[in-house]
């Protein structure tokens, strides 16, 4: 379901990373598809992401985080971590 990431030698998840953006989303009071639209990205490729179905792309990544307001190091890491 992860993968080590070879820099910081911890596991990603892809859950995790549509958790945390789930969780913003809410926090923010945007919707998928609010979001979709003003980064220019479908809502299923949101959806997608945010359901542990497709990895973001490091620059979507980037591009959410910063719409979110967060680091991609931010969505990217567990709640525990």
């Amino acid at each position: 379901m992860g993968y080590e990431n070879p820099v910081e030698g911890r596991v990603m998840n892809k859950y995790v990373i549509g958790n945390n953006i789930h969780v913003r989303l809410k926090i923010r009071k945007i919707t998928q598809r609010q979001m979709a639209a003003d980064l220019g990205m479908s809502e299923h490729t949101i959806s997608d992401y945010m359901n542990g179905q497709r990895w973001p792309q490091v620059p979507k990544l980037y591009q959410m985080a910063k719409y979110l307001g967060c680091t991609m190091d931010d969505l990217m890491k567990g709640v525990d971590e």
